[in-house]
């Protein structure tokens, strides 16, 4: 059995540290997804199979980040969610398992906005890159840039129908050209907690110089 969780985790320390020295908007995700799992243990918000959320995880997530960029989006109780499933889990292939351990709920979550948008994707990996733009008048008219890793790549769908424009560069790729190249009103840096460490070596030039 897994022991008690440390009470000051390190990511609480960082978060904490981030918030009384920097000006940056802190969205700490942890609260709200245990909170939601815990009040609803029967909906899956994690792969088993995988080190990533799933579609309905990454949902409530970035609900929360939407309300910090003053966008609204429905409550997890109010959107619809099929079946779906995911092509690869990366547990299961370290195993060597992944034609075994296939089951895992994929959820696709759907009814959270009339509103669609067109995408453009280039890259594969970690040097993709994805352009996404809404017409809908009742979009934000401001550009969004999201830095962050594929637990970022869940998270753009929803993004892409609150704002007019909205780009996803893998962290590995960016540098100060994206930047200058989109001027974006709002740039969103997306880092999973295992990779905070990273954070040692982030510059607005090149997110991790080599």
């Amino acid at each position: 059995a897994y022991g008690k969780p440390a009470e000051n985790y390190r990511l609480k320390q960082v978060v904490q540290y981030l918030k009384a020295n920097t000006k940056l908007d802190i969205v700490d995700t942890t609260d709200v997804l245990a909170d939601y799992h815990k009040n609803n243990p029967q909906n899956q918000i994690y792969f088993k199979y995988d080190t990533h959320w799933n579609s309905f995880g990454s949902y409530i997530a970035t609900r929360l980040l939407a309300q910090g960029l003053k966008r609204s989006l429905p409550s997890p109780d109010a959107v619809s969610i099929q079946d779906g499933k995911h092509p690869v889990y990366d547990l299961a292939r370290m195993l060597h398992l992944q034609d075994v351990l296939t089951e895992d709920p994929a959820p696709i979550v759907s009814g959270y906005t009339d509103r669609t948008y067109e995408s453009q994707m280039s890259g594969e990996g970690a040097e993709i890159m994805i352009h996404g733009s809404c017409a809908s008048p009742e979009a934000d008219a401001r550009k969004l840039l999201l830095i962050g890793d594929s637990y970022g790549t869940f998270m753009f769908r929803f993004l892409a129908t609150e704002f007019a424009q909205t780009t996803y560069c893998h962290y590995s790729q960016y540098h100060r050209d994206v930047l200058e190249a989109e001027k974006p009103q709002e740039v969103v840096f997306e880092l999973v907690e295992r990779n905070l460490s990273l954070l040692n070596s982030f510059s607005i030039d090149r997110a991790f110089p080599q």
